[in-house]
Parts: C-alpha cells; structure tokens; sequence
C-alpha cells in the first residue's frame, strides 16, 4: 500500500460512493463563498452525482485518500472504461460528440477520468504535489499501458495547467463552463501523451495495485471487444 506521513491510497468501495462524492463537492465549492449552496442545493447535487457513479462503477476504478487516524477522505480519482453507449459528462454538460473527435476511431479505447480532488487543508508539508502525482499515475498508468485510447475529462482549468507543466498535454474540445465551483475546460488526451509521465515516474509510485488495475481494465476491454465483433 503507497502511504505518505499520515494519508494512505486505496481502492473505494461502491457503499462507499456518497461519502466521496460528499467531500467532492465540499472540495469543489471551498472558496468560493459567492458559490456557497443550501443545504438542500447540496443534498441534491450530492445525490446526482452519486447516481453517475453508480451507473460507472462497475467499469471504473476508483482510488481514495484517507487520513490514518480518521479514515476520512482527503483525496480521490476514478478512471472509468466508457462502453461507448453510456453519456459521459463530457457529452451531457459540454455537448462534444465523440464521435466526431477527428482521431477517433471504431476499434479506440475510449476512457473517462474524473472525481479528482485533494484537500485543502493537507499542507504542502504534507506532499500535496507527490499525493497528486500518484493519483494521476494510478488513473494514467492502466490506459497507457493498454495504448491505442482516448482520455475525456471535465477538467479544471488550473488543474490543466498543472498537467502540462508535468509534461501531459491536452487538447481542449470546447468551450469552458462553470462546473462544481470552477471554470472547467472539456479536454482530450491521447493514450501515448502520457508515455512521458509513465516513464519518468513508474520507479517512485508503481506498485502491485497499478498492475491489477490493468488487468482488470484488460479483461474489460477483451470483453468489449468481443461482444462488438458479434453483435
């Protein structure tokens, strides 16, 4: 298990969704006292978007990051394998149509990342650059290693200036919008974008975990596959 000071990073559960989906929003809104919503705004946003989730988690991962002590959430991300049937937030917020993405083919992997967020009270003492590093390698590692695929995301903008400052480029598909308290670019990374990232960083962060995600993404996209050839 990859632990750092007092955080450790495992794998969350499906009961365990509303609570991560909870310190998402809370993450999301935090400063931005002009954004701030009622406890019923909350609720219901909380509530929808753990409906999304329940709907991806059978073809997701998703990592958490939690305190030692409490257990509580600091951290999170999730990688989804899209079946290409199910409208990803990118298509319901931001109206890209994937297909029309110009390298976009039949036979590519198409994935979705998102939920990512770390703590604003974990201190830069703390490790917040390394705590993020690892989870954009958890989330990056398996659809690398798989090649061939297409990364979508509702990303943050600053959030998109931090990946290409860590050599990951992307390519923006539309116009920004508000979204959960920030303005959010829709974007799109090619799987061998990452090639850079991967490389320079499997010494320090790889470990047992990133190589059972890639089976059990392997297994799904097999899957995929198959039924696609015989339908």
């Amino acid at each position: 298990m990859f632990l750092i000071n007092d955080f450790y990073i495992s794998r969350l559960q499906k009961e365990e969704l509303n609570e991560m989906v909870a310190f998402i929003v809370a993450e999301n809104y935090w400063g931005h006292q002009g954004l701030a919503l009622t406890a019923e705004e909350l609720s219901e946003e909380i509530n929808d978007l753990t409906k999304e989730d329940v709907e991806f988690f059978d073809s997701s991962i998703y990592y958490v990051l939690r305190n030692k002590k409490d257990h509580k959430i600091y951290g999170s991300i999730k990688l989804t394998y899209w079946d290409k049937t199910t409208i990803l937030p990118i298509q319901r917020l931001f109206g890209v149509s994937i297909p029309c993405i110009n390298f976009l083919h039949d036979r590519t992997k198409v994935w979705h990342i998102g939920r990512f967020a770390i703590s604003h009270k974990i201190p830069t003492a703390a490790g917040r650059i390394t705590i993020l590093k690892k989870l954009l390698f958890n989330a990056f590692y398996p659809l690398n290693r798989l090649a061939d695929g297409l990364l979508l995301a509702e990303c943050d903008k600053k959030l998109t200036s931090t990946l290409e400052s860590l050599g990951v480029r992307s390519l923006q598909l539309g116009n920004s919008l508000s979204y959960l308290g920030s303005e959010t670019l829709p974007i799109c990374i090619k799987s061998g974008w990452l090639d850079g990232f991967i490389a320079s960083h499997a010494e320090r962060y790889f470990t047992r975990e990133n190589m059972d995600d890639f089976t059990f993404f392997q297994d799904a996209t097999y899957a995929s596959e198959y039924e696609e050839a015989y339908k």
